[in-house]
């Protein structure tokens, strides 16, 4: 007979050192058309208390990587943290634009990483937008 280990989640706000969550490497298509990275979404959520003892802190980085040997760079960082003081949002859903977005993409790799989150907080929602890069050849269609 099996051995089975049952646990009941534990919903008691907690603190998490090195936190790390990584996703696949997924392939983003053919390798004839490339892709580029436009920017990135994540929709987080804070249950905060302004009478709460420790109130709810986190510093988020997004990554990206295009393979396993790949080194990890930066897409951006989020923290609630604004002079010293804990900012009490509930849900936050934003969209980052790059002004530059990053090309000549085949293959992406995605990581959140933070050395320390404190209190009831949950990431909901992560990942990137992107399109193929355009390619400069004309297409030429006759009328007939």
């Amino acid at each position: 007979m099996a051995n089975i280990s049952l646990r009941k989640w534990d919903y008691t706000p907690n603190t998490a050192e090195n936190l790390i969550i990584e996703t696949k490497i997924t392939d983003l298509g053919s390798p004839n058309n490339k892709k580029s990275i436009l920017g990135y979404f994540f929709s987080i959520t804070q249950e905060t208390d302004n009478t709460a003892s420790t109130p709810a802190f986190y510093t988020l980085q997004f990554l990206y990587r295009q393979s396993v040997h790949d080194i990890y760079r930066q897409l951006g960082t989020i923290s609630n943290i604004i002079n010293g003081t804990q900012a009490t949002k509930n849900n936050i859903n934003k969209v980052v634009n790059f002004e530059v977005p990053i090309k000549n993409i085949m293959q992406v790799q995605l990581k959140i990483k933070s050395l320390l989150i404190q209190g009831d907080f949950s990431i909901n929602d992560f990942g990137i937008m992107y399109r193929e890069v355009r390619t400069t050849s004309v297409e030429k269609h006759d009328e007939d």
